[in-house]
């Protein structure tokens, strides 16, 4: 049975601490030249860091690829 990405959670990322652009989530690292991007409460996209601060209430938006 397949999950549909909404339903799920992020469980891990890489780099696991620190800063940086999030190179894996959930172990599936990113592919080519596809990376995840974010966007909080509707902003627009920008590479997703590890150091992004989230905060409680926040709609989170993570996409892989350009």
């Amino acid at each position: 049975m397949e999950v549909p990405i909404w339903a799920g959670c992020v469980t891990e990322a890489a780099p696991g601490s620190g800063s940086g652009t999030i190179t894996s989530v959930n172990g599936k690292p990113d592919s080519g030249g596809s990376a995840r991007k974010s966007s909080i409460d509707g902003a627009a996209t920008a590479p997703a860091g590890r150091g992004t601060v989230i905060s409680l209430g926040d709609t989170i938006s993570l996409r892989q690829g350009s």
